[in-house]
């Protein structure tokens, strides 16, 4: 995933560049389930919930100000 060395100064920096890392994994991981298990549109509503939400929670203090 191109995460051979974090570029950011400060630890809280580095955590969400690991989060944001995560995220993106995990959402690979479960696009590639969510083909094989079926082909309806209904669980792209809900996909689109948490990533949203989980983009809130990791850059909800940066968008505030």
């Amino acid at each position: 995933m191109g995460l051979g060395k974090i570029n950011s100064i400060g630890l809280a920096q580095a955590n969400k560049v690991m989060h944001l890392s995560a995220i993106a994994y995990n959402l690979k991981k479960y696009l590639k389930f969510e083909q094989k298990r079926s082909k309806s549109g209904a669980g792209r509503l809900d996909l689109a919930a948490l990533v949203k939400s989980a983009l809130q929670y990791l850059f909800g203090t940066c968008i505030k100000h």
